[in-house]
């Protein structure tokens, strides 16, 4: 389905099928949904602070046998 017949099929149905290519979007992964963004993004924020948390420790257990 291409953008022209998208915006057809929104003008002829309106917003019960604006909001069904929404809902179908989120389904088949073609966008995300704001909430699972969030998630995702507070998820990798706290790996990434584990990570840089112990590249310290790491560096300081290498140094200390040098």
């Amino acid at each position: 389905m291409d953008f022209g017949q998208v915006l057809d099929l929104i003008s002829k149905g309106g917003v019960v099928a604006l909001l069904l290519i929404i809902v179908v979007g989120g389904v088949k992964k073609i966008w995300v949904f704001g909430w699972i963004y969030s998630e995702l993004q507070a998820d990798r924020d706290r790996w990434m602070n584990l990570a840089m948390e112990n590249l310290h420790l790491a560096k300081q257990a290498t140094e200390s046998r040098g």
